[in-house]
């Protein structure tokens, strides 16, 4: 008789369990309507698992097309109500919410075991990457230093984009190189391509678009006519006060082991071979 009321106070206990992941999982869902209404999709990137997905893109450039996608929206969403909900080893919901723009729309969340946000599929839409990986070209010096600036918390560098000295944000959490298009000819103007276009909102979301540079040298780092992704990053201009045109990303310093001297507010990149 002691086994079996364990046992049910076992199963309510596990079904309890469940019950609560699933109301954090609601809260989160409706996190993300919040941000929609709010064009910040800042308080919802903490929810995201690593893996995160949107628009057939996973990991680092998902997390790079949401807060565009967010900001660029101009949506509002009222009468939100849960649809549906099946849970096997991920936990999938199907909402339906009335958008300003857009009506009446079913959208798909989908969590992880840890009630992280795997997925969201909020609408229709499509999403064109690069189709090859930057060609990066490294010196023949084994060292070389350049000078930094501190913008805000961030580090801020000078580097020559197509023959002029520019202000770059030394970013090894973006996966790539960035350039900010506000400071470029749109992607219309110059037949260039569009990275992010959602479907059905009265225009496309094209601020995030690839665009090709004729140089980029930073100390002993080069990159010669390729092409590059570009978003607005005007946002980071007004929070920092100053011009930045871009992000200088993981891809571009993955081949240096990089050491920061605060003091002297220099950077040291170091060729790995160089030095145990």
């Amino acid at each position: 008789m002691k086994r079996l009321v364990v046992f049910i106070a076992l199963l309510f206990f596990v079904k309890l369990s469940e019950a609560q992941n699933v109301q954090k999982c609601e809260q989160i869902v409706s996190e993300v309507y919040k941000a929609i209404n709010q064009k910040d999709a800042e308080p919802i990137m903490k929810y995201l698992s690593d893996d995160f997905s949107i628009a057939g893109q996973s990991g680092s450039i998902a997390r790079m097309i949401l807060p565009q996608l967010f900001s660029q929206l101009n949506e509002q969403v009222r009468d939100i109500r849960k649809k549906s909900e099946h849970k096997t080893n991920v936990l999938k919901m199907e909402y339906e919410a009335q958008f300003k723009k857009m009506g009446k729309i079913t959208s798909t969340f989908i969590f992880n075991e840890k009630d992280q946000l795997k997925s969201m599929d909020l609408f229709p839409m499509k999403v064109m990457t690069k189709d090859t990986d930057a060609q990066i070209q490294s010196g023949s010096e084994d060292y070389f230093t350049v000078p930094f600036q501190k913008a805000g918390n961030l580090i801020m560098v000078k580097a020559l984009l197509n023959g002029e000295q520019r202000n770059f944000i030394l970013d090894s959490g973006s996966p790539v190189l960035v350039l900010n298009n506000n400071h470029q000819k749109s992607t219309s103007d110059k037949g260039g391509k569009s990275i992010s276009n959602a479907i059905g909102v009265g225009g496309a979301i094209d601020q995030m678009g690839l665009e090709t540079i004729g140089s980029l040298q930073f100390g002993e780092i080069g990159m010669d006519s390729q092409e590059v992704i570009s978003m607005d990053l005007s946002h980071l201009e007004k929070e920092l006060k100053t011009s930045i045109h871009g992000l200088i990303g993981y891809e571009v310093i993955k081949d240096y082991d990089v050491l920061f001297d605060y003091k002297k507010k220099r950077i040291t990149f170091i060729k790995p071979e160089y030095t145990e």
